[in-house]
């Protein structure tokens, strides 16, 4: 179990995929199919079940028992009409509270019983310590141990998100945060400082090659380095730091190409990497640095690298690595990416990753795909034609190693409008193709369209790329107070996609996108088209994916073609609530199907949607619960000329079961601000 709080499997109608039911009556055969899908954590003592998703816990993990009552005489489910009461064997190893959410406090075995007066029923529980951390000799062979290069949170789920979406929304699942975050405070010098000559780059690789752990190395201001420099082994534990002699900005704050024109420059002139971390590695700061690509290279393959990606083995990754107030740029020249992040504890703070582009063929701004992690990308802007940013998209060459405890948080994710019309080849801005436990908050994702692919901003696909790791995944996404603006389409949710007959051997699992504002949605910011675009698209055989109060608000004047459109294998446990949803053509949308219930029936049985607010549909032909005003406009936010497009409180489906729907507007105006540098 990854920290799911399961629903809760008690309302027959509800459940059209579990019993065929009228007025609370359940069928004589309603029971197997439930039972069929909570397999054996099901207890089936008497007139009440109960089970959990999984019977094994990390200390941690918070979920929720799922309770069935049925009058065996009547054959009706009076799950409702009880009251409940939920006991452990033993507090310390399993925690239950009055709601029958259990909590796993220490390693042990405990049975927790859920009472009534018709009956009871006991699940067992067994607790595991945390996940290894990171660093651990024993998980990671000959790799040393180095756990000042990391900040370790308690390993749980995030139940931080929204306090009131836990008290008042409907049931969904809270994925698990990142289990580890990487140190990106800036060291001390406790060895010599080693002061490079002007633009000989000659001595600039001496420098590297004789640093110890407690070194620094100064470069002039305004020097230039061309060559292909490689950050090698060193002695010690610590770290060496790599810098301008001045560095004009303070820690935290992100630089811009006017703030870093004074930084030392290190150039590639070939298609190799300016800087390139050697196999091994470990224990590197690069602050308060120029890198980039010229003449007469006209491509390259990767301006920073630190990791290729191909490593065999875990010792040969690399580790403790931060880039911290650097300018990389390609220029109008080509280049894979600006910064290939591979290995463990890395991390790309407070930069600027310019032009990272080429034509005909995927570019990232920051690209990864091997190392365990974890994985830092904060208060950067960052432009990527390709990707912005992106994990997966190669094979790890280790078995079953998946890049993970990624947090991206208060980048700006941003493509110039001149890249348009097939200057350099665009797909996505932000890409997961195998990774778990993200973290996606606080971003501004501006301008996206259609070039390569069909304009989605956001695209996640659990990819076998190469067909040597079938156990790529996307497990455990939480995505949330970002801002998409200026986009053809906004979410594209594919479980996992299929590459000449391969796929992954897991489907997606808990995948939470709330508070989230897409605004400007809908229509191709280059060729003006919207006939088929979509707000979110929901493919395949996806698990345990919520919307929750999430803001859509297309161009004026323009309805986008679907608001949710489905397609592929039936999903499992979707949410769809408190969200505001703008003018659509189709609304609620599958291929081969009808509008509305009818395609949630075949694609998604059992979904929750209510307390949304979705602009022109027939109620009718929707879940009971949500609202259908005519049209939803500029007029029906609180101050959308300032950014705040919090719904109006005055509105009579401003709240819905108690809880907001739509936006924070504030918060989002006040992360915006945060996130973005003009």
């Amino acid at each position: 179990m990854l920290g799911r709080l399961a629903r809760s499997l008690v309302v027959c109608c509800s459940l059209a995929a579990l019993a065929a039911c009228s007025d609370g009556v359940l069928d004589a055969d309603t029971l197997s199919p439930v039972n069929s899908a909570v397999g054996s954590q099901m207890s089936r003592t008497g007139p009440v079940s109960a089970w959990i998703g999984d019977t094994t816990m990390h200390v941690g993990d918070t979920i929720r028992i799922g309770v069935l009552a049925v009058n065996r005489r009547t054959r009706r489910d009076v799950t409702k009409e009880l009251r409940f009461t939920y006991t452990s064997s033993d507090s310390s190893v399993a925690q239950v509270s009055s709601t029958g959410l259990v909590t796993a406090r220490a390693a042990g075995e405990a049975t927790v019983t859920v009472g009534s007066t018709l009956g009871s029923a006991a699940v067992d529980v067994k607790v595991i310590g945390p996940p290894t951390p990171v660093f651990d000799s024993v998980a990671f062979g000959d790799l040393p141990a180095r756990p000042d290069s990391l900040v370790m949170p308690p390993v749980q789920p995030d139940t931080s998100v929204d306090a009131e979406a836990l008290r008042t929304l409907p049931s969904f699942s809270i994925p698990f945060l990142p289990a580890a975050s990487v140190n990106v405070s800036v060291p001390s010098i406790s060895g010599r400082s080693i002061r490079v000559a002007a633009n000989d780059a000659a001595a600039l690789s001496a420098a590297l090659s004789s640093a110890v752990a407690g070194d620094e190395i100064v470069l002039p201001n305004g020097s230039e380095y061309v060559g292909n420099f490689m950050l090698p082994k060193h002695t010690g534990a610590g770290v060496v730091v790599l810098r301008s002699e001045t560095v004009s900005t303070l820690p935290g704050t992100r630089v811009t190409p006017t703030s870093a024109g004074s930084f030392a420059r290190i150039v590639t002139n070939n298609v190799a990497p300016a800087i390139k971390a050697e196999e091994g590695s470990s224990g590197w700061r690069l602050i308060g640095l120029q890198v980039r690509v010229a003449a007469p290279a006209t491509d390259n393959y990767g301006i920073v690298v630190i990791g290729p990606g191909t490593e065999p083995t875990m010792a040969q990754l690399v580790s403790n690595i931060v880039l911290d107030r650097v300018y990389i740029t390609a220029g109008e020249l080509s280049t894979s990416r600006c910064v290939a992040l591979n290995g463990n504890s890395l991390a790309v703070v407070n930069s600027w990753l310019a032009d990272c582009h080429a034509k005909g063929r995927d570019t990232q701004g920051i690209g990864g795909w091997t190392g365990v992690g974890p994985f830092l990308i904060e208060n950067n802007h960052i432009e990527g034609a390709g990707q912005a940013i992106m994990f997966g998209g190669a094979d790890p060459k280790i078995a079953d190693v998946t890049p993970s405890d990624i947090t991206i948080r208060r980048n700006h994710l941003f493509k110039p409008l001149s890249w348009g019309n097939g200057k350099w080849t665009v797909k996505a801005t932000f890409e997961l193709k195998h990774a778990r436990r993200v973290l996606f908050e606080g971003n501004v994702l501006e301008n996206h369209w259609m070039d390569a692919q069909v304009g989605y901003a956001v695209l996640m696909q659990a990819a076998n790329q190469d067909g040597t790791a079938p156990w790529s995944k996307i497990w455990d996404v939480t995505f949330r107070d970002n801002t998409i603006r200026n986009s053809t389409s906004g979410l594209n949710i594919l479980s996992r996609t299929n590459i000449e007959g391969r796929t992954s051997n897991d489907p997606m699992r808990r995948v939470l996108f709330q508070n989230n504002l897409f605004v400007d949605v809908g229509r191709d910011p280059i060729s003006g088209w919207n006939s088929g675009s979509n707000f979110v698209q929901l493919l395949g055989d996806h698990e345990d994916v919520s919307l929750l109060q999430n803001t859509i608000v297309p161009p004026s004047g323009v309805s986008a073609n679907a608001a949710v459109m489905f397609d592929g294998a039936p999903n499992k446990r979707l949410t769809i609530s408190n969200n505001v949803i703008g003018t659509t053509s189709y609304g609620i949308f599958g291929t081969g199907s009808s509008e509305g219930n009818t395609t949630l029936s075949k694609y998604s049985p059992g979904a929750i949607v209510t307390g949304n607010a979705i602009a022109g549909r027939i109620a009718s032909l929707y879940p009971t619960g949500n609202s259908y005003p005519a049209t939803i406009g500029a007029t029906d936010f609180v101050a959308p000329g300032a950014g705040d497009y919090t719904l109006r409180s005055s509105l009579p489906y401003a709240m819905s079961g108690g809880s907001r729907v739509g936006v924070n507007g504030l918060r989002l105006v006040d992360l915006e601000k945060a996130a973005v540098t003009r």
